[in-house]
C-alpha cells in the first residue's frame, strides 16, 4: 500500500488548525509529487478521511500507471520528514524549500501545552514521522541566512500583504522557490499594478547557505511584459547605476 496519513491529535482541534494542517500537508504531496515523477508522467493524489476521526489517507495515482513513481513519492515524504528529525544538516531528497517550508507550518499547528494540538504525524505503512519543533528548528537550521548581497531577483510577482510589514513574494514557478520581497508604503502601489507579472525587483538580498537568495529589502521594481520576457543582460542593465 502506497497511502500515506496524517494524523492529527489533541482534545480540541480547532477549525483554524484543521485547516492549517489540511492545507500544508496537500502542498508537501503535491510538491514531493511532483519532484519524483520523470518524464511525461505526473502523479495525482486522491484523498479520503476516516470516518469519526482525524485520520486523513492520500493515494498517489500516476498518470502513466507506473506504480514505481507512486511508492517511491509517499516513501519520500515519510522518510524525508524523519530525516530533517534524525539529520538537520541533510537536506531531504525531493524536497523543494516550499515543502520544507510546510513541513514547519504543519508542525506550528500544536501547542506547547497539547491545549489543542499534541501531535501530528505522517505515516506509511506503519512508519511514523513525528513532527515537532524538533522538525521545525531542522527547517530554521537549512534555510537559513548566511550573506547578504545588492542585486536583483526575478519571477512572478505573488500574494502582497500588509500583515507583519508590507511584502510580497516572486515565485520561480519551475523549481517553486519563491523569494519576500519586504517594500515600503511608497512602493506598494508599483507592486500592486505588477501583481501576477513577471517582474525584476532591486535591493538588498539575504542568502541561504546553499546560496539560495531568501529574502530581499526592495528599493526598485520593474514589471516586465508577458512576450518580452528578461535575459540576465536585461536585468542588469535596468538598474545599472552607471547609467
Amino acid at each position: 500500500m502506497n497511502d500515506i496519513t496524517l494524523k492529527i491529535e489533541g482534545p480540541k482541534i480547532t477549525a483554524e488548525k484543521f485547516k492549517k494542517a489540511i492545507d500544508a500537508f496537500l502542498d508537501i504531496i503535491t510538491s514531493v509529487g511532483k519532484q519524483v515523477a520523470q518524464g511525461d508522467d505526473s502523479l495525482r493524489w486522491v484523498i479520503s478521511v476516516e470516518s469519526g476521526s482525524t485520520l486523513i489517507h492520500a493515494h498517489p495515482e500516476s498518470k502513466a500507471g507506473n506504480p514505481y513513481f507512486e511508492t517511491r513519492a509517499s516513501t519520500a515524504i515519510v522518510e524525508g520528514i524523519r530525516l530533517l528529525d534524525s539529520d538537520p544538516d541533510e537536506e531531504p531528497p525531493n524536497f523543494t524549500e516550499r515543502a520544507m517550508e510546510r513541513v514547519k507550518d504543519l508542525a506550528s499547528v500544536q501547542d506547547r501545552r497539547g491545549e489543542f494540538v499534541k501531535a501530528v504525524t505522517i505515516s506509511l505503512n506503519g512508519t511514523k514521522a513525528h513532527i515537532s519543533t524538533k522538525t521545525a528548528a531542522a527547517v530554521d537550521h537549512l534555510l537559513g541566512i548566511e550573506r547578504t548581497e545588492v542585486g536583483s531577483v526575478t519571477g512572478q510577482l505573488r500574494s502582497i500583504t500588509d500583515f507583519g510589514g508590507v511584502y510580497f513574494y516572486v515565485w520561480d514557478l519551475p523549481s517553486e522557490h519563491r523569494i519576500r520581497c519586504d517594500i515600503s508604503e511608497d512602493l506598494l502601489p508599483t507592486a500592486m499594478a505588477a501583481f501576477r507579472k513577471r517582474v525584476a525587483a532591486y535591493g538588498l538580498i539575504h542568502y541561504d547557505r546553499k546560496e539560495r537568495p531568501k529574502r530581499i529589502t526592495v528599493e526598485e521594481i520593474h514589471a516586465f511584459k508577458t512576450e518580452n520576457l528578461p535575459t540576465v543582460k536585461d536585468v542588469i542593465g535596468l538598474f545599472s547605476k552607471d547609467g
